[in-house]
């Protein structure tokens, strides 16, 4: 099982990013493509934490350096959803296919959605969650045959798939 996570991290929240991904590490993933725009030498804290085996960093645009279905899922976080949906987008006009995408944009979750449903995406999952007293949207999707893709409505595109069924908007 293989994940690519793409996202920016601020200085202040490298402990905590780092620590997930360390535990989804010792979790039984095979491999994690890890990649975001600073440097903050993820290479030592692999080895601090004993996952350096499992562990590949790469330098590049997007995800131009990961090969298609070379991973299962990709996350992509912390970035907008104009510069998600450009990534998710680009991908696929590159010919990649990748089975699942989990992605928190900061802003303008509209925009990821209207992506994924481009490249052939369902989205299983489309939530909100707290964290430190900001709320964030997070979308699973998984690639689907194209006799079972959904086409989402105008207000599933700006509210959320399930926002006929969720308690927020009741």
């Amino acid at each position: 099982f293989e994940i690519i996570m793409l996202y920016k991290i601020e200085e202040e929240e490298l402990e905590y990013s780092s620590f997930y991904n360390i535990e989804i590490l010792k979790n039984a993933v095979d491999s994690l493509y890890f990649k975001d725009e600073r440097d903050f030498s993820t290479e030592k804290l692999a080895v601090e934490n004993g996952v350096e085996d499992c562990l590949i960093t790469r330098l590049g645009d997007g995800l131009a350096p990961i090969k298609s279905e070379e991973a299962d899922v990709v996350v992509i976080a912390g970035l907008g959803g104009d510069v998600i949906s450009e990534i998710v987008l680009k991908s696929f006009d590159d010919g990649k296919k990748f089975s699942s995408f989990i992605l928190s944009p900061n802003t303008h979750p509209e925009k990821v959605r209207r992506a994924l449903e481009k490249v052939g995406h369902n989205i299983v999952s489309d939530n909100l969650t707290e964290c430190g007293k900001k709320y964030y949207t997070i979308i699973q999707s998984c690639f689907c045959a194209p006799d079972t893709r959904e086409k989402l409505d105008d207000k599933q595109i700006l509210f959320g798939k399930f926002y006929k069924t969720d308690k927020v908007f009741k």
